[in-house]
């Protein structure tokens, strides 16, 4: 970089000494706007996700207590009733993905861009001069990115625990049709295959924007993918 020209957190595109201007009316909006309202649609959309896991799970405790109890209680009309409960709250749970799907996803690229920025830029503060006005900039850009890896935590781990509690939840369906075939209390093929083509569907997972879905193999994967990129980044940078 030469010695001449200043480089300040990345933007070289304003013209000379204009550039913490830029940045600081940058920061200035999105205090006051952008940041604020994406900090509330993510507790809104944590609360949410762990107020449905929660009902999910005790769904399951349900089935689970009567399947242990084994009693009279246990026979096609419960088994059909129990699966509506599911059925009931995988409905609200699509509702859900429809509205706030398209919205996560914006938080998740948010938060995803704002991570790869703080790894990349890590290594520029290095470079720079020791200029005062920069240093201070320097804890903000670290506290603004470790925020944005809470913050893609948070949902990723809220939207993971809801296909986690689904799971489970046709874990309980599964041992509860297995228990009432293995007595014997009716042998309706009919009923039997609509039953069990009801239990085959795959667990609900929450997806962000339908581009990808909310699992525990997608919190490594993204977290990997960002380190990966921002190390070929900051090869590609050195190499320049």
């Amino acid at each position: 970089m030469p010695k001449d020209k200043p480089f300040y957190l990345g933007l070289n595109f304003a013209a000379n000494g204009q550039n913490c201007q830029v940045l600081l009316t940058f920061m200035l909006l999105q205090k006051l706007f952008i940041l604020p309202l994406k900090i509330t649609f993510t507790i809104l959309y944590v609360i949410i996700c762990h107020s449905l896991r929660h009902i999910l799970d005790l769904h399951s405790k349900i089935g689970a207590k009567i399947l242990a109890a084994q009693t009279g209680r246990l026979d096609y009309n419960f088994f059909r009733n129990y699966l509506e409960e599911y059925e009931s709250i995988i409905n609200v749970l699509k509702s859900l993905e429809k509205c706030l799907s398209f919205p996560i996803f914006l938080v998740q690229m948010s938060d995803c861009i704002s991570m790869f920025y703080g790894f990349v830029n890590k290594d520029t503060f290095k470079d720079i001069s020791t200029d005062n006005l920069v240093r201070k900039f320097f804890p903000g850009v670290v506290i603004f990115s470790l925020g944005s890896l809470v913050s893609f935590l948070c949902v990723a781990l809220a939207a993971t625990s809801v296909h986690e509690a689904s799971k489970l939840a046709k874990d309980i369906q599964e041992r509860v049709l297995q228990f009432i075939l293995a007595s014997g209390q009716k042998s309706d093929r009919e009923e039997l295959f609509l039953l069990s083509l009801n239990h085959n569907s795959p667990a609900f997972t929450l997806s962000s924007g339908g581009f990808f879905h909310f699992t525990k193999s997608l919190i490594f994967s993204a977290i990997a993918g960002i380190l990966t990129y921002s190390l070929l980044m900051l090869q590609i940078l050195k190499w320049s």
